[in-house]
């Protein structure tokens, strides 16, 4: 059964960032369980973690016990705290055992993304399997996040990385979204205007 995959990084900033993205996985968020919220309230306990099914409060204190460990005691205000990283499953895979993907995920971001693994936590709870991967910047003792997230150059390539050592194993297909141009953008606003 074919289907696209989403693999994508994003740099998470901010004095408290990393609690943040931490109570969200592990759905430690009462307003995002509330009516009109995409997760199913009901099949939130089949979410489980690949790393330590510790609170958000928990890890955010490990990974801030890290730094200082580390020497560093005092940030930048536009520090990079963390890289998520985002495998998603098509929203057809929900039937299927997901565990050896996420798995191969879990293995796969351990050997391909420079820091510190903290939290792996997969999401079963919304329209399509997901899990998030919560990597502290941490390299040789200095936080590098800027230095890891690299520019579009260096996400094309894990992207690429991604499907060649994961994503084609599980029969899952590159998703190919073409951006449209600028100057295709007006055009195509102007014939819907036009049409209105």
């Amino acid at each position: 059964m074919a289907g696209s995959h989403l693999f994508r990084m994003g740099k998470v900033n901010g004095k408290n960032g990393i609690l943040y993205a931490l109570r969200h996985n592990k759905r430690a968020l009462q307003a995002e369980r509330g009516a009109g919220a995409n997760i199913h309230a009901c099949r939130t306990p089949l979410n489980y973690s690949l790393t330590f099914s510790d609170t958000a409060e928990q890890i955010d204190r490990r990974a801030k016990v890290l730094l200082v460990e580390a020497g560093i005691d005092k940030l930048r205000t536009n520090q990079v705290m963390a890289i998520e990283v985002i495998f998603s499953l098509p929203i057809d895979r929900h039937q299927q055992d997901t565990r050896p993907f996420f798995k191969h995920c879990f293995e796969w971001v351990q050997k391909q993304v420079a820091g510190v693994l903290i939290s792996f936590d997969v999401h079963l709870d919304e329209s399509a399997p997901h899990a998030h991967a919560l990597m502290l910047p941490l390299v040789n003792g200095k936080m590098q996040g800027n230095k890891i997230m690299g520019g579009i150059g260096n996400l094309n390539r894990l992207r690429n990385l991604f499907y060649a050592e994961v994503a084609q194993n599980y029969g899952l297909s590159r998703n190919e979204i073409k951006q449209i141009s600028g100057n295709d953008k007006i055009m195509l606003e102007r014939k819907v205007l036009s049409q209105l």
